[in-house]
């Protein structure tokens, strides 16, 4: 199933899950060096192994899974190989390691950034942070990123969705869910008078 920017879904009407991730860093060698508590990994080879492992294990062909930027970080041979490998259909968001996915990679949906509503609620993907977004001011409004590797402190209804924060996909309605917990608000948005 593909799904365009500004589309409508309902959970009732799709055939799969809803998947987000962020910085997976397939191949990128340095990442076991700056994110050692979160990649405890002897080799980027039984990293990237795990990673696939994890996502072929909660993932179906029918899903589809939001990468928010990040995934890879090598040349386009070994990309196909892994996007290969992976089940469910995936949606990329390009990140500043992203220009093999976004300038060489044939057959996939690549964007900057991506919104979409689900049962009334807006999911806008970036794969930086926004500190405001579309309709951020209401509480059905809803911000996943990557990029910071868990760096950022949460802001009400946004979520660090990156491997380093959660080490593993996240289903949609449970990000949903964390979002909803982060304790930084704003406080002109319509959701503060809730409290």
């Amino acid at each position: 199933m593909r799904i365009k920017f500004g589309q409508k879904l309902k959970t009732k009407s799709l055939k799969g899950k809803l998947w987000l991730c962020s910085d997976l860093h397939f191949y990128h060698d340095n990442i076991l060096k700056y994110q050692q508590d979160t990649r405890p990994f002897d080799s980027i080879d039984d990293m990237n192994e795990f990673i696939v492992e994890h996502w072929n294990s909660v993932v179906s062909d029918t899903d589809i899974v939001f990468d928010l930027g990040d995934m890879f970080f090598c040349s386009v041979d070994k990309c196909e190989a892994i996007l290969n490998r992976l089940q469910g259909h995936i949606i990329h968001l390009a990140g500043n390691h992203s220009k093999v996915l976004r300038n060489s990679l044939r057959h996939s949906q690549c964007y900057d950034h991506f919104e979409f509503s689900l049962d009334g609620r807006l999911i806008v993907l970036n794969h930086y942070p926004m500190r405001v977004w579309n309709r951020s001011h209401y509480p059905n409004s809803f911000h996943f990123f990557g990029h910071c590797h868990g760096a950022l402190e949460p802001y009400r209804n946004s979520l660090d969705v990156g491997w380093d924060v959660h080490q593993r996909l996240l289903p949609i309605e449970e990000a949903i869910e964390l979002a909803k917990q982060a304790p930084l608000t704003d406080k002109f948005a319509f959701y503060a008078a809730e409290k």
